[in-house]
């Protein structure tokens, strides 16, 4: 009985929910059903009828009366609970002495009221609390085995903002054993390194939260294993290219988070810019807005959920910053023998200015990427550690060394975070350090450039040197607005003949997008008649996000770990008076201990 009892609620529930986007239909169709099934049932159970007008007048008269009454009935007995808690709740209210209390109540049932209007409309503005709730009660009356999330955020600020949402995302899966659940990471993959780093047990926490799958009782008291909640990828600029690329209507998703429960409806997250916790810089108030099966932005987030399942890779513990397309052709993009021929007499001139052997110099390249100027300096003779975190650029690098002929021992080649150095190796076991091709900008904030600086200071003997660089990002700011107009052509430095770094002539990286930090795009490229770069292919090698530092600011950073001094070069040249040319692509510097 209870089952048939469960059952008639679920339908009676469709049938309202139904009724109340379609009302005048749903009460049309319910009044002229019940009259015919009314009316028939008399004749059933009286017999015809005498036939006179008066007669059939008033059993068509009694038959209507009845009708009319369905939709109510059936609105009342799907929402018999809540009818009843508002009457219980009227009777305590009601009377002259209580006047404050049924004002208080009327105004937030008429508050509600306004909320919902505004959620099924253009968003109501809620505190991250009552978001919460509605994530809450989304998970408790969905009747659907398939969700999809996605999410701007970082594991850490589950632990203190949003562990509501996993504990009602834990409910829902509890309640539906069966059902799949994907989360996909709308973010960039140095950022949740930066995250992990910061917060290493938060992040434990949230992984082992979605690997985990839990064993739930059946009705029938057969005990079944849940699926694990999988987890995806999408760094925000390759999820931008395929709103505004793949389907022109799904623009009006831009950075908006959803919740899509397949087959039942779908919120829709976008932070008030305006309004930020000044503690840990989440967004205090959402918009939130709620659409239903049907409707045309539920159709939208659907299409944009099969999309997601193409485009965003599963989110694994590595984080890679490359994809391996990228990496593969990142050769291209530098064409190493030609850059070599600039960097290796770079390096060397240093190491003749330390008057020691050659033979005992010991080096340690902390971003060797595909390894261009290691391996050139392992052939020359050289001890090198090389040092690369990112397994695609590792894979490359072994690639590129057996191409040239190197050895590489797992022991020359580690994968340690920069914060972690001191760690893995002994203060002062290096003569010098190198930071070269703007690895540094892979770094999240000043905070973590100072902490890596300060890392490759100790690595150092007094007397060594730390090589790194930067691009020259300030150049880009001040240029962007022409810049963004064709970034292949525009971005300036493309189209120079003393192009340092990077020299490839059929892989282009120019940046794309610049906010709080800048996305270079890479692309195969050939020359039209005209002489402009134009793409050769429909979709970018890769991107990669960049934090940009402000002119001077690494300089400083230096200084201030302690360097006694340091070169400046600009695009590989002594600058005049150790000075910073506005118009050069690349810094570099060259700091002694």
């Amino acid at each position: 009985m209870s089952r048939l009892s469960a059952w008639l609620n679920k339908l009676t529930l469709k049938f309202v929910y139904w009724g109340r986007r379609h009302r005048l239909l749903a009460f049309i169709v319910t009044t002229l059903v019940g009259f015919v099934a009314i009316r028939g049932l008399v004749e059933l159970v009286s017999g015809p009828l005498s036939g006179t007008i008066v007669a059939d007048y008033a059993g068509d008269l009694l038959a209507g009366l009845i009708a009319l009454s369905v939709f109510p009935a059936l609105t009342l007995y799907a929402e018999r609970r809540n009818v009843r808690l508002v009457f219980s709740i009227a009777a305590r209210a009601g009377g002259p002495d209580l006047a404050p209390n049924r004002t208080f109540l009327t105004e937030n049932l008429q508050q509600m009221s306004d909320q919902f209007d505004e959620l099924q409309s253009e968003g109501a503005v809620l505190p991250r609390y009552l978001v919460a709730r509605w994530v809450q009660w989304c998970f408790e009356t969905a009747t659907t085995h398939q969700y999809v999330g996605t999410d701007s955020h970082v594991p850490s600020q589950y632990r203190d903002i949003y562990a509501e949402y996993l504990t009602a995302h834990k409910g829902f899966i509890k309640r539906q054993p069966r059902s799949s659940s994907k989360r996909v990471m709308i973010t960039f993959p140095d950022r949740l390194r930066a995250d992990r780093a910061l917060h290493p047990a938060d992040n434990r926490v949230f992984f082992e939260w979605h690997k985990k799958k839990r064993k739930v009782k059946l009705a029938d008291g057969k005990e079944v294993e849940t699926k694990p909640v999988h987890l995806y990828q999408l760094d925000p600029h390759s999820n931008r290219l395929l709103l505004e690329e793949t389907d022109e209507d799904l623009k009006e998703l831009l950075d908006t988070d959803i919740g899509f429960w397949k087959g039942n409806f779908v919120l829709l997250f976008n932070p008030v810019k305006d309004a930020i916790d000044p503690v840990d810089g989440s967004p205090t108030h959402i918009r939130l807005r709620l659409r239903y099966k049907g409707e045309d932005l539920y159709k939208k987030c659907e299409r944009y959920a099969m999309l997601l399942e193409e485009k965003a890779k599963p989110l694994n513990s590595e984080l890679p910053i490359y994809s391996s397309q990228l990496s593969e052709n990142w050769k291209r993009f530098a064409a190493p023998e030609l850059r070599v021929k600039q960097t290796i007499p770079l390096i060397t001139g240093v190491i003749d200015r330390m008057n020691v052997d050659t033979q005992s110099v010991r080096i340690f390249d902390a971003a060797a990427g595909v390894g261009f100027e290691a391996i050139a300096l392992l052939r020359d003779g050289y001890l090198v550690q090389l040092n690369e975190i990112e397994g695609t650029l590792r894979d490359a690098a072994r690639q590129y060394a057996k191409e040239h002929d190197v050895v590489l021992p797992e022991a020359q080649f580690s994968s340690i975070d920069w914060l972690e150095l001191d760690r893995e190796f002994q203060a002062g076991q290096f003569d010098v350090v190198l930071v070269l091709g703007n690895s540094l900008c892979h770094l999240e904030s000043d905070k973590q450039l100072a902490s890596a600086i300060g890392q490759f200071y100790k690595l150092l003997r007094k007397g060594g040197a730390l090589i790194c660089d930067e691009r020259n990002f300030d150049f880009i700011r001040e240029h962007w607005e022409w810049i963004q107009r064709d970034p292949l052509n525009n971005f300036s430095f493309n189209q120079r003949e003393d192009r340092v770094m990077y020299l490839g002539t059929h892989v282009l990286g120019a940046p794309f997008e610049f906010n709080d930090r800048v996305i270079f795009e890479y692309w195969d490229v050939e020359r039209g008649s005209d002489g402009k770069f134009r793409k050769a292919a429909t979709s970018p090698l890769g991107s990669l996000s960049m934090f940009p530092f402000e002119r001077g600011k690494l300089q400083g950073v230096l200084k201030s770990a302690g360097f006694r001094q340091t070169d400046v070069l600009c695009d590989l040249k002594p600058s005049p008076e150790d000075g910073m040319q506005n118009d050069c692509d690349f810094y570099t510097y060259v700091a002694w201990k």
